[in-house]
């Protein structure tokens, strides 16, 4: 989909809202841990909303078959989401970075290290490297899902109703029988994003600019961010929000103020760095630099958040999507050739 302002605004208020909450508990400001997970939230109901947008223009590119069009997109979406976080595991590891600002480092073992490289931690109940990485195994989860959930409502989008309503029922069923599959219970959130997807192809922005981060910044307030109480205990109330944003971003119009948009293009650009990255930065320059002039950590965080993203962007990240679109395009090319060769149609070799 074309770039959306409305979109990059919510990736960066949730990115935001995540760095925040980090921050305030390493300096002890205050207790903000809700205000951190609920910007999670926000993630994975923008996360579904542009991944169902990507596979839709995977198919119009020409990629028919059901199996080709998951194989294309799982291929873009390993190297989109495993070099940074393996890149980041590999830091903390060798560095003896804790996973916490405040905490200390302590191996956890070549298993769970393992899992974590993986992304599986939700299904080995292994603890996270750094702390950020929880919410990373349940989009990987979902990003199998997700194609099949396309499947499902490409051409019957009123069914993104029934897939909200079947997630809710898979929250509140499964991760009570099988613990590893606690994806379930953010499927909802998930799903919201889902059913924003369906009704951008349905209706036309109604509600002016304004309302978008009224509707977002409203959500947060009622989320209650200003406590530490655990999401598994405030989770329907975070499905009934996720719902509400859901139902909200197809109907605003496109936020058209240069200044706000270029500031929300930058941070949503850089916010997976952000998202893996700060909490490391807190630690070197709240904590590991404590003993050094306050000018010299204060500058350490501020250049810290800013250019540690920006460079395992352009070093990093860039260059690996990069990689998985050639190599989801390689596979494409592959599978029309053996499509034309089985159907006796002449190669273009």
């Amino acid at each position: 989909m074309p770039a959306s302002a409305n979109l990059d605004l919510f990736r960066a208020i949730a990115v935001l809202c995540v760095f925040t909450a980090h921050l305030s508990a390493a300096m002890k400001w205050g207790v903000t841990g809700s205000l951190g997970r609920f910007g999670v939230i926000l993630f994975f109901v923008h996360t579904s909303f542009v991944l169902m947008s990507s596979l839709e223009r995977l198919e119009r590119s020409g990629l028919r078959q059901n199996w080709r069009l998951g194989a294309v997109f799982g291929v873009r979406r390993i190297f989109r989401i495993y070099p940074l976080s393996i890149f980041c595991i590999l830091l903390v590891t060798i560095f003896r970075i804790p996973s916490s600002p405040g905490g200390t480092y302590s191996w956890i073992g070549i298993w769970h290290f393992l899992s974590n490289l993986a992304l599986i931690q939700s299904l080995t109940y292994s603890p996270d490297v750094l702390d950020v990485l929880w919410s990373l195994p349940l989009e990987v989860e979902m990003y199998c899902l997700l194609p099949l959930i396309y499947f499902v409502i490409r051409s019957k989008r009123r069914l993104s109703f029934l897939v909200f309503l079947l997630a809710i029922a898979s929250a509140l069923v499964i991760p009570k029988f099988v613990g590893r599959l606690s994806v379930f219970a953010y499927a909802p959130c998930f799903s919201a994003g889902v059913l924003a997807y369906a009704l951008s192809k349905a209706v036309k922005p109604r509600f002016p600019a304004w309302v978008w981060p009224l509707g977002v910044g409203s959500a947060i307030i009622l989320f209650g961010p200003l406590d530490n109480i655990s999401l598994r205990h405030k989770l329907p109330l975070a499905w009934v929000l996720a719902l509400g944003l859901g139902l909200l971003v197809p109907l605003c119009k496109e936020l058209k103020v240069p200044s706000i948009t270029r500031v929300c293009h930058f941070v949503a650009k850089y916010s997976y760095g952000i998202y893996l990255s700060h909490t490391i930065i807190f630690w070197l320059s709240i904590h590991r630099m404590e003993s050094m002039p306050i000018s010299l950590r204060i500058a350490v965080l501020i250049v810290g958040s800013v250019g540690a993203p920006i460079a395992m962007y352009h070093l990093i990240e860039d260059p690996f999507i990069r990689i998985g679109v050639e190599l989801g395009n390689r596979l494409r090319s592959s599978s029309d050739l053996k499509s034309r060769l089985w159907h006796g149609e002449p190669s273009a070799i």
